[in-house]
């Protein structure tokens, strides 16, 4: 089966408004599905769009201005946490039923037993909740706001396809994806925002290394822009091992304003990289990065399971591992119940 399958980017403005942003993934959604789409994955913090008030403007908010992020985020979620929840989950079922397809809705920080966690979500088109996501490994960044880690991880049969999410910086701690490819998954959805810098090189070190070290195929979406006072940066794109996709470049779409960057970075170490990726990409790419892109971008590719599983038949990577070298060192360093390490 050939899924075809979009991951949209949203490009926050100065003056956007939750509504109108929301009105905005609401179209890509009906786009991607009248083209035929049957899985979609939103940015990450897509659930906060519905802790805002009506008509509030996204890069800050005057009763709050000079405060960060992290503070931010907890006087939001003390205030409107449970009914913004409600109301983010109730328009994400309705989003997934009225384009019938398995969405993966991004994520919303939720507090749970006094605890904040970084939550992602999957519907299916029938509008139902597949399951939920908190992220597992935590950045020095989240955990100045108090992000809590979770545990465990989870992979859901579907009729189309092993689905999975990753949430947030997840994608950087190879135990999590590597857990997930033990477990059968077959796609994986990772909604990701991250503050800057988070470039082409981070992105290829994060999910796109996973991909082919894991040989699932991937869907990575992202925010950028100003919210609630921060500076974020989202890349949104499709992976799939590099044996899958031409140039062997490992990308099977990516956002056209993301374009640019990409084919200056990689060309100038792999000058034929990127000849085979869609040409309206490299002609849509005019200006600048953020510059005459729209607020939601739908990029859009073709899943190829059968391919896939071709792939790993040819080289059933999985089966190389060594166990013993994870039996030395991994319990050791999840038993002391903190797998934080300086600088990361």
């Amino acid at each position: 089966m050939v899924l075809k399958a979009v991951s949209l980017q949203l490009n926050l403005r100065e003056d956007s408004s939750a509504e109108e942003v929301l009105g905005n993934l609401s179209r890509g959604l009906a786009a991607a599905r009248a083209g035929g789409a049957g899985l979609a994955l939103l940015p990450a913090f897509t659930g906060l769009l519905f802790l805002l008030s009506e008509g509030e403007r996204l890069s800050f908010d005057p009763t709050r201005r000079g405060v960060s992020f992290g503070p931010s985020l907890k006087i939001l979620l003390g205030e409107k946490g449970r009914t913004g929840e409600a109301s983010f989950l109730e328009s994400m079922a309705a989003l997934a039923r009225q384009n019938s397809l398995f969405l993966g809705a991004g994520t919303l920080p939720v507090f749970r037993d006094g605890k904040m966690y970084h939550r992602a979500y999957l519907f299916s088109p029938e509008g139902k909740l597949v399951g939920t996501q908190d992220q597992t490994h935590t950045t020095p960044w989240e955990r100045s706001w108090g992000l809590a880690r979770g545990e465990g991880v989870e992979v859901w049969p579907t009729e189309i396809g092993r689905l999975a999410l990753l949430a947030g910086s997840d994608i950087w701690y190879p135990e999590v994806s590597r857990i997930l490819a033990l477990l059968g998954a077959e796609v994986v959805l990772a909604p990701v925002t991250m503050p800057p810098p988070y470039g082409l090189w981070q992105q290829l070190a994060g999910l796109w290394q996973e991909v082919q070290q894991n040989q699932f195929l991937a869907l990575e979406s992202g925010l950028s822009g100003r919210l609630l006072g921060q500076e974020l940066v989202g890349r949104s794109a499709v992976f799939a091992p590099c044996e899958m996709t031409a140039g062997e470049t490992g990308f099977l779409g990516l956002a056209a304003s993301q374009w640019e960057e990409t084919w200056r970075e990689l060309t100038r170490v792999y000058p034929a990289a990127l000849e085979g990726l869609p040409i309206s990409l490299r002609e849509s790419a005019s200006g600048g990065k953020g510059s005459g892109y729209p607020e939601v971008e739908v990029v859009s590719a073709d899943l190829d399971l059968p391919g896939r599983e071709a792939v790993v038949q040819a080289y059933p990577l999985l089966k190389l591992l060594n166990p013993s070298l994870y039996r030395r060192y991994l319990p050791g360093i999840y038993g002391k119940g903190d797998v934080r390490r300086e600088g990361r």
